[in-house]
């Protein structure tokens, strides 16, 4: 018997052990930022550290302290600091997008570019649904 197996007889429940934790869609500009936001900030909401740039597992040190990190390549956001300090009351009225933090090359010039990124994720979407259709007969 699975490990995962175990555990779903054992709690009474079905599917992947680790299911409804992990979630992934795409992101446009504006919303891909608020998640490396949110991400960044989470060992501040868990009192962890005052600052997001103090936790020994996040890459916001490197952004913050200007740390070469090869293994980064996050220039869109020209002052991590003043990005990260966001207050939520600006997040939640959607001011922080305009923010000047943000390199100019970020910002959409296209009406038209939001509209391609909309009918990608329904393309994506309506594909999806095909890969989750399962032949009959099987369990699993």
């Amino acid at each position: 018997m699975r490990y995962s197996q175990y555990c779903n007889e054992k709690i009474g429940q079905r599917g992947h052990l680790w299911q409804g934790r992990f979630y992934s869609c795409p992101l446009d500009g504006v919303h891909l930022y608020m998640a490396m936001r949110y991400v960044e900030r989470n060992p501040v909401r868990a009192r962890i550290v005052e600052k997001a740039e103090d936790y020994t597992w996040s890459s916001a040190a490197s952004h913050v302290r200007g740390i070469d990190n090869p293994i980064l390549s996050i220039a869109a956001i020209d002052d991590w600091d003043k990005y990260l300090d966001i207050t939520e009351e600006e997040e939640e009225e959607g001011k922080w997008g305009q923010h000047p933090i943000f390199s100019s090359k970020n910002r959409v010039l296209s009406p038209f570019s939001r509209i391609t990124f909309i009918i990608s994720a329904i393309l994506i979407d309506y594909s999806s649904l095909f890969l989750r259709l399962r032949i009959s007969g099987h369990t699993c």
